[in-house]
Protein backbone atom coordinates (compact mmCIF):
# COMPACT_ATOMS: atom_id res chain seq x y z
CA UNK A 1 0.00 0.00 0.00
CA UNK A 2 2.74 2.56 0.75
CA UNK A 3 4.12 2.12 -2.76
CA UNK A 4 0.76 3.20 -4.23
CA UNK A 5 0.73 6.35 -2.13
CA UNK A 6 4.40 7.01 -2.91
CA UNK A 7 3.67 6.72 -6.62
CA UNK A 8 0.69 9.05 -6.34
CA UNK A 9 2.73 11.54 -4.31
CA UNK A 10 5.54 11.44 -6.89
CA UNK A 11 3.05 12.07 -9.70
CA UNK A 12 1.45 15.00 -7.85
CA UNK A 13 4.84 16.54 -7.05
CA UNK A 14 5.91 16.19 -10.70
CA UNK A 15 2.72 17.76 -12.04
CA UNK A 16 2.86 20.48 -9.38
CA UNK A 17 6.48 21.21 -10.24
CA UNK A 18 5.74 21.54 -13.95
CA UNK A 19 2.75 23.85 -13.54
CA UNK A 20 4.33 25.99 -10.80
CA UNK A 21 7.55 26.38 -12.79
CA UNK A 22 5.63 27.21 -15.95
CA UNK A 23 3.41 29.63 -14.01
CA UNK A 24 6.43 31.50 -12.63
CA UNK A 25 7.99 31.69 -16.11
CA UNK A 26 4.82 33.03 -17.76
CA UNK A 27 4.18 35.49 -14.93
CA UNK A 28 7.69 36.90 -15.17
CA UNK A 29 7.54 36.95 -18.96
CA UNK A 30 4.37 39.07 -18.68
CA UNK A 31 5.69 41.54 -16.11
CA UNK A 32 9.30 41.88 -17.22
CA UNK A 33 8.86 42.03 -21.02
CA UNK A 34 11.36 40.22 -23.30
CA UNK A 35 14.44 42.25 -22.30
CA UNK A 36 14.06 41.71 -18.55
CA UNK A 37 12.77 38.16 -18.78
CA UNK A 38 15.54 37.33 -21.24
CA UNK A 39 18.14 38.26 -18.61
CA UNK A 40 16.31 36.14 -16.01
CA UNK A 41 16.07 33.14 -18.36
CA UNK A 42 19.72 33.47 -19.39
CA UNK A 43 20.89 33.58 -15.75
CA UNK A 44 18.75 30.56 -14.84
CA UNK A 45 19.98 28.60 -17.86
CA UNK A 46 23.64 29.34 -17.16
CA UNK A 47 23.21 28.65 -13.44
CA UNK A 48 21.63 25.24 -14.01
CA UNK A 49 24.31 24.19 -16.48
CA UNK A 50 27.22 25.30 -14.28
CA UNK A 51 25.68 23.85 -11.11
CA UNK A 52 25.29 20.52 -12.89
CA UNK A 53 29.01 20.62 -13.73
CA UNK A 54 29.89 21.61 -10.14
CA UNK A 55 27.96 18.63 -8.74
CA UNK A 56 30.21 16.18 -10.64
CA UNK A 57 27.45 13.53 -10.62
CA UNK A 58 27.82 13.19 -6.82
CA UNK A 59 24.09 13.60 -5.94
CA UNK A 60 23.21 10.50 -7.98
CA UNK A 61 26.12 8.63 -6.41
CA UNK A 62 24.77 9.46 -2.94
CA UNK A 63 21.36 8.04 -3.85
CA UNK A 64 23.07 4.72 -4.57
CA UNK A 65 25.80 4.60 -1.92
CA UNK A 66 24.16 5.96 1.26
CA UNK A 67 21.54 3.16 1.48
CA UNK A 68 24.23 0.56 0.74
CA UNK A 69 26.56 1.79 3.48
CA UNK A 70 23.65 2.01 5.95
CA UNK A 71 22.52 -1.56 5.13
CA UNK A 72 26.07 -2.90 5.60
CA UNK A 73 26.67 -0.87 8.76
CA UNK A 74 29.66 0.86 7.15
CA UNK A 75 29.12 4.10 9.05
CA UNK A 76 32.71 5.29 8.62
CA UNK A 77 32.22 5.27 4.83
CA UNK A 78 28.74 6.78 5.27
CA UNK A 79 30.27 9.71 7.14
CA UNK A 80 33.20 9.91 4.73
CA UNK A 81 31.15 10.18 1.56
CA UNK A 82 28.93 12.80 3.20
CA UNK A 83 31.89 15.02 4.09
CA UNK A 84 33.64 14.39 0.77
CA UNK A 85 30.46 15.29 -1.13
CA UNK A 86 30.04 18.62 0.62
CA UNK A 87 33.73 19.53 0.33
CA UNK A 88 34.07 18.56 -3.35
CA UNK A 89 30.86 20.17 -4.55
CA UNK A 90 31.30 23.41 -2.60
CA UNK A 91 34.91 23.75 -3.78
CA UNK A 92 33.95 23.17 -7.41
CA UNK A 93 31.04 25.62 -7.24
CA UNK A 94 33.26 28.33 -5.76
CA UNK A 95 35.90 27.78 -8.46
CA UNK A 96 33.25 28.12 -11.17
CA UNK A 97 31.75 31.20 -9.51
CA UNK A 98 35.16 32.90 -9.42
CA UNK A 99 35.72 31.98 -13.08
CA UNK A 100 32.31 33.47 -13.98
CA UNK A 101 33.10 36.65 -12.07
CA UNK A 102 36.42 36.98 -13.91
CA UNK A 103 34.60 36.31 -17.18
CA UNK A 104 32.31 39.24 -16.41
CA UNK A 105 35.40 41.48 -16.19
CA UNK A 106 36.72 40.19 -19.52
CA UNK A 107 33.36 40.48 -21.35
CA UNK A 108 31.61 43.67 -20.16
CA UNK A 109 28.73 43.15 -22.60
CA UNK A 110 27.74 39.96 -20.70
CA UNK A 111 28.84 41.18 -17.26
CA UNK A 112 25.36 41.39 -15.70
CA UNK A 113 24.31 37.86 -16.64
CA UNK A 114 27.68 36.33 -15.68
CA UNK A 115 27.80 38.10 -12.30
CA UNK A 116 24.30 36.97 -11.36
CA UNK A 117 25.14 33.44 -12.52
CA UNK A 118 28.19 33.47 -10.22
CA UNK A 119 25.87 34.22 -7.29
CA UNK A 120 23.31 31.53 -8.19
CA UNK A 121 25.69 28.64 -8.93
CA UNK A 122 26.67 27.81 -5.29
CA UNK A 123 23.01 27.80 -4.16
CA UNK A 124 21.77 25.64 -7.05
CA UNK A 125 24.74 23.31 -6.56
CA UNK A 126 23.96 22.88 -2.87
CA UNK A 127 20.26 22.34 -3.53
CA UNK A 128 20.92 19.55 -6.06
CA UNK A 129 23.44 17.95 -3.69
CA UNK A 130 20.97 18.09 -0.79
CA UNK A 131 18.30 16.47 -2.93
CA UNK A 132 20.61 13.52 -3.52
CA UNK A 133 21.37 13.35 0.20
CA UNK A 134 17.69 13.32 1.19
CA UNK A 135 16.97 10.61 -1.38
CA UNK A 136 19.88 8.57 -0.08
CA UNK A 137 18.60 9.00 3.48
CA UNK A 138 15.32 7.36 2.42
CA UNK A 139 13.10 10.39 1.75
CA UNK A 140 12.71 10.51 -2.07
CA UNK A 141 9.42 12.45 -2.12
CA UNK A 142 10.54 14.99 0.46
CA UNK A 143 13.74 15.49 -1.54
CA UNK A 144 11.74 16.92 -4.46
CA UNK A 145 9.99 19.65 -2.48
CA UNK A 146 12.74 22.31 -2.05
CA UNK A 147 13.67 22.55 -5.74
CA UNK A 148 10.26 21.80 -7.26
CA UNK A 149 7.79 23.49 -4.93
CA UNK A 150 9.31 25.55 -2.12
CA UNK A 151 11.65 27.75 -4.18
CA UNK A 152 8.94 28.82 -6.61
CA UNK A 153 6.33 29.00 -3.85
CA UNK A 154 8.49 31.28 -1.66
CA UNK A 155 9.39 33.37 -4.69
CA UNK A 156 5.76 33.89 -5.68
CA UNK A 157 4.94 34.97 -2.13
CA UNK A 158 7.77 37.53 -2.15
CA UNK A 159 6.86 38.60 -5.67
CA UNK A 160 3.34 39.58 -4.65
CA UNK A 161 4.48 41.09 -1.32
CA UNK A 162 6.63 43.44 -3.37
CA UNK A 163 3.57 44.13 -5.61
CA UNK A 164 4.74 42.38 -8.77
CA UNK A 165 7.98 44.29 -9.42
CA UNK A 166 8.98 44.96 -13.01
CA UNK A 167 12.63 45.50 -12.08
CA UNK A 168 14.59 42.42 -13.17
CA UNK A 169 17.36 43.09 -10.62
CA UNK A 170 14.83 42.95 -7.76
CA UNK A 171 13.23 39.82 -9.26
CA UNK A 172 16.62 38.06 -9.44
CA UNK A 173 17.36 39.08 -5.85
CA UNK A 174 13.99 37.71 -4.66
CA UNK A 175 14.63 34.41 -6.49
CA UNK A 176 18.13 34.19 -4.99
CA UNK A 177 16.65 34.68 -1.50
CA UNK A 178 13.99 32.03 -2.22
CA UNK A 179 16.67 29.59 -3.33
CA UNK A 180 18.69 30.34 -0.19
CA UNK A 181 15.64 29.65 2.01
CA UNK A 182 15.15 26.27 0.28
CA UNK A 183 18.81 25.40 0.83
CA UNK A 184 18.44 26.24 4.53
CA UNK A 185 15.29 24.12 4.81
CA UNK A 186 16.99 21.18 3.07
CA UNK A 187 19.96 21.47 5.42
CA UNK A 188 17.61 21.33 8.44
CA UNK A 189 15.90 18.21 7.05
CA UNK A 190 19.23 16.48 6.46
CA UNK A 191 20.28 17.20 10.05
CA UNK A 192 16.94 15.88 11.27
CA UNK A 193 17.14 12.57 9.35
CA UNK A 194 20.89 12.02 9.69
CA UNK A 195 21.43 8.60 11.39
CA UNK A 196 22.50 8.92 15.02
CA UNK A 197 24.78 5.88 14.58
CA UNK A 198 27.11 7.97 12.42
CA UNK A 199 28.01 10.34 15.25
CA UNK A 200 31.42 9.60 16.73
CA UNK A 201 32.43 7.20 13.95
CA UNK A 202 35.81 7.40 12.27
CA UNK A 203 35.85 8.88 8.78
CA UNK A 204 36.88 6.63 5.89
CA UNK A 205 37.35 7.89 2.34
CA UNK A 206 37.37 6.07 -1.01
CA UNK A 207 37.76 9.10 -3.21
CA UNK A 208 39.06 7.42 -6.37
CA UNK A 209 36.25 4.84 -6.78
CA UNK A 210 33.64 7.43 -5.73
CA UNK A 211 34.84 9.90 -8.34
CA UNK A 212 35.19 7.18 -10.97
CA UNK A 213 31.54 6.18 -10.38
CA UNK A 214 30.21 9.72 -10.08
CA UNK A 215 31.52 11.23 -13.32
CA UNK A 216 29.45 9.04 -15.70
CA UNK A 217 26.39 9.92 -13.58
CA UNK A 218 27.11 13.58 -14.29
CA UNK A 219 26.32 12.98 -17.96
CA UNK A 220 23.41 10.63 -17.32
CA UNK A 221 21.68 13.03 -14.94
CA UNK A 222 22.51 16.29 -16.65
CA UNK A 223 22.18 15.81 -20.40
CA UNK A 224 18.41 16.34 -20.47
CA UNK A 225 18.72 19.57 -18.49
CA UNK A 226 21.54 20.84 -20.70
CA UNK A 227 19.61 20.01 -23.87
CA UNK A 228 16.78 22.42 -23.00
CA UNK A 229 19.05 25.21 -21.76
CA UNK A 230 21.53 25.24 -24.66
CA UNK A 231 19.27 27.10 -27.14
CA UNK A 232 18.40 29.73 -24.50
CA UNK A 233 22.04 30.32 -23.54
CA UNK A 234 23.32 30.39 -27.13
CA UNK A 235 20.53 32.72 -28.24
CA UNK A 236 21.32 35.05 -25.34
CA UNK A 237 24.98 35.24 -26.32
CA UNK A 238 24.57 35.47 -30.11
CA UNK A 239 21.38 37.53 -30.43
CA UNK A 240 20.58 39.14 -27.08
CA UNK A 241 18.59 38.88 -23.87
CA UNK A 242 15.20 39.63 -25.46
CA UNK A 243 15.59 36.82 -27.99
CA UNK A 244 16.71 34.43 -25.23
CA UNK A 245 13.53 35.27 -23.30
CA UNK A 246 11.37 34.49 -26.32
CA UNK A 247 13.11 31.14 -26.91
CA UNK A 248 12.68 30.19 -23.24
CA UNK A 249 8.96 31.04 -23.24
CA UNK A 250 8.34 29.14 -26.47
CA UNK A 251 10.17 25.99 -25.32
CA UNK A 252 8.46 26.04 -21.93
CA UNK A 253 5.04 26.53 -23.52
CA UNK A 254 5.59 23.66 -25.94
CA UNK A 255 6.45 21.36 -23.01
CA UNK A 256 2.72 21.29 -22.22
CA UNK A 257 2.30 19.04 -25.25
CA UNK A 258 4.67 16.53 -23.66
CA UNK A 259 2.77 16.37 -20.35
CA UNK A 260 0.70 13.28 -21.29
CA UNK A 261 3.88 11.30 -22.04
CA UNK A 262 5.47 12.42 -18.76
CA UNK A 263 2.41 11.14 -16.87
CA UNK A 264 2.48 7.86 -18.81
CA UNK A 265 6.19 7.37 -18.02
CA UNK A 266 5.57 7.80 -14.29
CA UNK A 267 2.75 5.24 -14.40
CA UNK A 268 4.52 2.75 -16.67
CA UNK A 269 8.02 2.77 -15.14
CA UNK A 270 7.38 0.38 -12.19
CA UNK A 271 5.13 -1.86 -14.30
CA UNK A 272 7.72 -2.16 -17.05
CA UNK A 273 10.49 -2.94 -14.54
CA UNK A 274 8.43 -5.76 -13.00
CA UNK A 275 7.40 -7.20 -16.37
CA UNK A 276 10.99 -7.21 -17.65
CA UNK A 277 12.08 -9.32 -14.69
CA UNK A 278 9.32 -11.81 -15.57
CA UNK A 279 10.25 -11.71 -19.31
CA UNK A 280 6.67 -10.75 -20.26
CA UNK A 281 7.55 -8.70 -23.33
CA UNK A 282 4.21 -9.27 -25.07
CA UNK A 283 2.41 -7.63 -22.16
CA UNK A 284 4.90 -4.73 -22.19
CA UNK A 285 4.13 -4.22 -25.89
CA UNK A 286 0.38 -4.12 -25.19
CA UNK A 287 0.86 -1.60 -22.39
CA UNK A 288 3.02 0.60 -24.61
CA UNK A 289 0.58 0.51 -27.51
CA UNK A 290 -2.40 1.48 -25.34
CA UNK A 291 -0.77 4.18 -23.20
CA UNK A 292 1.35 5.83 -25.90
CA UNK A 293 -1.59 6.15 -28.29
CA UNK A 294 -3.72 7.73 -25.57
CA UNK A 295 -0.84 10.06 -24.68
CA UNK A 296 -0.52 11.10 -28.34
CA UNK A 297 -4.27 11.73 -28.60
CA UNK A 298 -4.16 14.04 -25.56
CA UNK A 299 -0.98 15.69 -26.87
CA UNK A 300 -2.75 16.45 -30.15
CA UNK A 301 -5.52 18.24 -28.26
CA UNK A 302 -3.02 20.32 -26.29
CA UNK A 303 -1.01 21.02 -29.45
CA UNK A 304 -4.16 22.17 -31.27
CA UNK A 305 -4.97 24.59 -28.46
CA UNK A 306 -1.49 26.08 -28.48
CA UNK A 307 -1.46 26.42 -32.27
CA UNK A 308 -4.91 28.03 -32.51
CA UNK A 309 -4.42 30.43 -29.60
CA UNK A 310 -0.68 31.08 -30.00
CA UNK A 311 -1.08 34.76 -30.98
CA UNK A 312 -3.46 35.73 -28.11
CA UNK A 313 -1.30 33.83 -25.60
CA UNK A 314 1.93 35.47 -26.75
CA UNK A 315 0.29 38.90 -26.96
CA UNK A 316 -0.89 38.54 -23.35
CA UNK A 317 2.71 37.97 -22.29
CA UNK A 318 3.79 41.10 -24.15
CA UNK A 319 4.07 42.42 -27.68
CA UNK A 320 7.74 41.43 -27.91
CA UNK A 321 6.88 37.74 -27.59
CA UNK A 322 4.80 37.56 -30.78
CA UNK A 323 8.02 37.05 -32.75
CA UNK A 324 7.98 33.54 -31.26
CA UNK A 325 4.68 32.55 -32.92
CA UNK A 326 6.25 30.64 -35.79
CA UNK A 327 8.84 29.18 -33.43
CA UNK A 328 6.02 27.85 -31.24
CA UNK A 329 4.71 25.87 -34.22
CA UNK A 330 8.16 24.30 -34.65
CA UNK A 331 8.48 23.51 -30.93
CA UNK A 332 4.98 21.99 -30.79
CA UNK A 333 5.82 19.78 -33.79
CA UNK A 334 8.99 18.64 -32.01
CA UNK A 335 7.04 17.73 -28.88
CA UNK A 336 4.46 15.81 -30.91
CA UNK A 337 7.28 13.77 -32.46
CA UNK A 338 8.65 13.23 -28.96
CA UNK A 339 5.30 11.91 -27.69
CA UNK A 340 4.76 9.81 -30.83
CA UNK A 341 8.15 8.14 -30.23
CA UNK A 342 6.82 6.66 -26.99
CA UNK A 343 8.41 5.85 -23.63
CA UNK A 344 11.83 5.08 -25.08
CA UNK A 345 13.96 6.45 -22.23
CA UNK A 346 11.80 4.71 -19.61
CA UNK A 347 12.05 1.40 -21.48
CA UNK A 348 15.84 1.55 -21.65
CA UNK A 349 16.27 2.69 -18.04
CA UNK A 350 13.87 0.08 -16.61
CA UNK A 351 15.49 -2.73 -18.60
CA UNK A 352 19.03 -1.95 -17.41
CA UNK A 353 20.11 -0.32 -20.67
CA UNK A 354 20.55 3.19 -19.28
CA UNK A 355 23.84 3.60 -21.14
CA UNK A 356 21.94 3.32 -24.43
CA UNK A 357 19.71 6.16 -23.22
CA UNK A 358 22.83 8.14 -22.34
CA UNK A 359 24.26 7.63 -25.84
CA UNK A 360 21.07 9.00 -27.35
CA UNK A 361 21.06 12.01 -25.03
CA UNK A 362 24.68 12.81 -25.88
CA UNK A 363 23.89 12.57 -29.61
CA UNK A 364 20.87 14.85 -29.17
CA UNK A 365 22.78 17.41 -27.09
CA UNK A 366 25.66 17.33 -29.57
CA UNK A 367 23.42 18.06 -32.54
CA UNK A 368 21.64 20.85 -30.61
CA UNK A 369 25.01 22.47 -29.83
CA UNK A 370 26.32 22.24 -33.40
CA UNK A 371 23.07 23.30 -35.08
CA UNK A 372 22.65 26.11 -32.51
CA UNK A 373 26.08 27.51 -33.30
CA UNK A 374 25.21 27.46 -37.02
CA UNK A 375 21.52 28.45 -37.03
CA UNK A 376 21.16 30.96 -34.18
CA UNK A 377 23.50 33.66 -35.60
CA UNK A 378 21.70 33.26 -38.94
CA UNK A 379 18.04 32.75 -37.96
CA UNK A 380 17.82 34.19 -34.43
CA UNK A 381 14.89 32.93 -32.32
CA UNK A 382 13.74 30.35 -34.87
CA UNK A 383 17.32 29.09 -35.18
CA UNK A 384 17.40 28.37 -31.43
CA UNK A 385 14.13 26.47 -31.59
CA UNK A 386 15.15 24.50 -34.69
CA UNK A 387 18.39 23.58 -32.89
CA UNK A 388 16.44 22.17 -29.94
CA UNK A 389 13.94 20.29 -32.12
CA UNK A 390 16.64 18.79 -34.37
CA UNK A 391 18.42 17.36 -31.32
CA UNK A 392 15.13 16.10 -29.86
CA UNK A 393 14.15 14.32 -33.08
CA UNK A 394 17.56 12.70 -33.59
CA UNK A 395 17.57 11.61 -29.93
CA UNK A 396 14.21 9.88 -30.33
CA UNK A 397 15.13 8.21 -33.63
CA UNK A 398 18.28 6.76 -32.05
CA UNK A 399 16.37 5.55 -28.98
CA UNK A 400 13.60 3.96 -31.07
CA UNK A 401 16.29 2.07 -33.01
CA UNK A 402 17.99 1.00 -29.75
CA UNK A 403 14.72 -0.27 -28.25
CA UNK A 404 13.91 -2.27 -31.38
CA UNK A 405 17.40 -3.74 -31.66
CA UNK A 406 18.08 -4.47 -27.99
CA UNK A 407 14.60 -5.22 -26.64
CA UNK A 408 12.65 -6.32 -29.75
CA UNK A 409 9.87 -3.86 -28.83
CA UNK A 410 8.11 -1.20 -30.89
CA UNK A 411 7.67 1.83 -28.64
CA UNK A 412 6.13 4.40 -31.01
CA UNK A 413 2.43 4.98 -31.80
CA UNK A 414 2.74 2.83 -34.92
CA UNK A 415 4.28 -0.06 -32.95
Amino acid sequence: MPSIWDGLAALLVKVGQIFLNLGVALLLAHFLEPEGYGLFALVMGLSLVFSMIANLGIPTLLVRELPRYAAMGRWSLFRGIFRWAYTSVLSMSLVLSIALWLGAKLYPARAESLQWTALFVPLYTLLFLQRGMLQGLGHPILAQYPRSLFTDGIFLTLFFIFRSPRNVTLVLLLYWLSLGASVGLSFWWIRKFFPSLVEGQEIEYRIRPWLFSALPMLFIGGSGLVHQQIPVVLTGFFVGKSAAGVVDVVLRGALLVGLPLMAVNIILAPKIAALFVQHRTAEIQRLLRFHVRWAFFLALILAGGLVVFRFPLLEWLGQGYTQGASGLLIAVLGQLINVASGSVVTLLNMSGLEREALKGQIIGVGLTCVSGLILIPWMGVEGGIWAYVSGLVLLNLFLIYSVRQRLALHPSIIG
